[in-house]
């Protein structure tokens, strides 16, 4: 579904893959890896860099504390199935494409991001 990604510029196939597979290792938590501790998270592997992403954009972005809550819509046309294999098509009338994916957004009124 995602086009390959040609890395050759920049650098050799074989260290991409490295660098993909080797990664997860470099942000794991390994101290929740044990599945009888009580603080286990099966996740663990990512956990931690998803929380030091959300500590620092809380750090980071200015935002008021009044927000414009919005929904968008891509029009989706199946190419294969009715709904193309993903769970989340709506159906909605009130849309110039009716079918699709909806995803609710957010904005800070003050800022403008």
């Amino acid at each position: 579904m995602s086009p390959r990604i040609d890395v050759s510029p920049h650098m050799l196939m074989r260290r991409f893959e490295d660098n993909k597979t080797f990664f997860p290792y470099a942000v794991a938590d390994f101290e929740k890896r044990d599945p009888a501790l009580p603080n286990h998270d099966p996740w663990y592997m990512l956990s931690k860099l998803i929380d030091e992403f959300n500590k620092n954009r809380g750090r980071k972005v200015a935002a008021s504390v009044i927000k414009l809550l919005d929904e968008s819509m891509t029009a989706w046309v199946p190419r294969k199935n009715k709904t193309g294999g993903l769970p989340n098509i709506s159906f909605i009338l009130r849309t110039p494409e009716p079918l699709g994916t909806e995803f609710k957004t957010m904005a800070c009124s003050e800022t403008g991001k």
